[in-house]
Parts: C-alpha cells; sequence; structure tokens
C-alpha cells in the first residue's frame, strides 16, 4: 500500500495526523520494506529485554514516513573483552535515518 493509500485510509492529511499505532502498523506491514518493517518491530517489541525509547523511535519512523527514508533501529550489545581504559557501554539500541 503507497503511503498516499494508507493515509486515505486513515482519513488524515498527512503523517503528523497519524497516531503512533498507525505510524507502527504502516511499517509492521511490510509497505515500506524490511529494513523499515523490522525497525518498527524493534520500536514495538524491543529485543533481548530491552525496549528502545519509544517516542524517538515513533519520531523517527514519521520522519522516515514524510521523507521516503529509512530508519535502522541497532542493538549495541554491552558485553566485550575488558581492556584497560576503554569502557564497554550498556546494551542499548541505536537509532538512525538514511
Amino acid at each position: 500500500m503507497s503511503k498516499e493509500e494508507y493515509l486515505k485510509k486513515c482519513g488524515v492529511k498527512d503523517a503528523k495526523d497519524l497516531s503512533a499505532e498507525q505510524i507502527l502498523d504502516f511499517f509492521i506491514a511490510n509497505n515500506d520494506g524490511l529494513i523499515n518493517m523490522f525497525s518498527a518491530r524493534a520500536i514495538r517489541d524491543g529485543a533481548f529485554g530491552l525496549k528502545p525509547d519509544r517516542a524517538k523511535g515513533i519520531a523517527l519512523l514519521r520522519k522516515a514516513f514524510e521523507q521516503d527514508k529509512t530508519l535502522r533501529v541497532t542493538f549495541v550489545d554491552g558485553e566485550g573483552v575488558l581492556r584497560e581504559g576503554v569502557v564497554i557501554p550498556r546494551s542499548h539500541f541505536e537509532m538512525e535515518l538514511s
């Protein structure tokens, strides 16, 4: 389904009028590629017992919708080899539009 068709189906004029659930549903239905679909699922469900910042994720998905971009949500595992002087961050998600 195209973005224009989805907006019409939801009865709104632009992406700003879509609810968070409607934005997630559009991408989870694989209407805009696999990367966006998996990113939307990660925002909705989390992974490895963690959840990303939902508000930030929805805002970035909305931008991806409006600007025809791809959102990559990546899980960064905080485990690794300890070296002197190297700080290993806690496990977290990173989100990037491309």
